[in-house]
C-alpha cells in the first residue's frame, strides 16, 4: 500500500540550449518525488526482483471530492463511481517505472493487469503482484482434459 495521491505519468520536454533541439523527456518534479516514494515503498518488502511471468492488480483510492454530486445528474450520472480524468493507463506508466529493477526486472514480465479506480476512505494506491505459477499449474492440470470438439 502506498499512502497519498496517486500521480499520472506527465513529462516534459528538456530543451537543449544553444542546439535549438529537444533533448530527452524527464518526469515533473512532483511526479519524480512519488516516484520515488513507490520505490522506496517496494524496497523495503521486495529484497529481489522477481523473474518470471507475473499478475499485476493495482487499486487507486481516492477521497470523494466534497463537490461530486451525492445524485445522479445529467452531466454525472454516477455519482459513485471515479469514472472521469485521470484515465487508469496514466498511473500504470508511472507505477510501472518506479517498480521496475525492484520489483521485476522489466515490466513486459507482467503478463495479467487489473486496475480500478474507486472513491475510498483515503487517498492511497494498492499493489499486488503474484506470479503465474498458479496459472501455469492450471494450464497443466487441464492438458489431458477433452476438449468440446472430441467430446460426443
Amino acid at each position: 500500500m502506498i499512502p497519498g495521491e496517486a500521480k499520472t505519468e506527465r513529462k516534459r520536454q528538456r530543451f537543449v540550449p544553444g542546439r535549438g533541439n529537444c533533448g530527452k523527456r524527464v518526469d515533473l518534479p512532483d511526479r519524480a518525488a512519488w516516484k520515488a516514494r513507490v520505490s522506496e515503498r517496494a524496497f523495503a518488502i521486495c529484497r529481489e526482483p522477481f523473474r518470471g511471468p507475473l499478475f499485476c492488480e493495482i487499486e487507486l483510492r481516492r477521497v470523494k471530492p466534497a463537490s461530486y454530486p451525492k445524485r445522479a445528474t445529467k452531466t454525472n450520472p454516477w455519482p459513485n463511481a471515479w469514472w472521469k480524468k485521470p484515465d487508469v493507463d496514466n498511473y500504470v506508466k508511472l507505477l510501472f517505472d518506479a517498480l521496475t529493477g525492484i520489483v521485476w526486472l522489466d515490466d513486459a514480465q507482467v503478463t495479467d493487469l487489473h486496475v480500478s479506480k474507486r472513491f475510498g476512505e483515503r487517498d492511497e494506491v494498492i499493489v499486488t503482484i503474484q506470479r503465474m505459477i498458479e496459472a501455469l499449474h492450471f494450464d497443466l492440470l487441464t492438458a489431458d482434459a477433452p476438449t468440446p470438439d472430441k467430446v460426443q
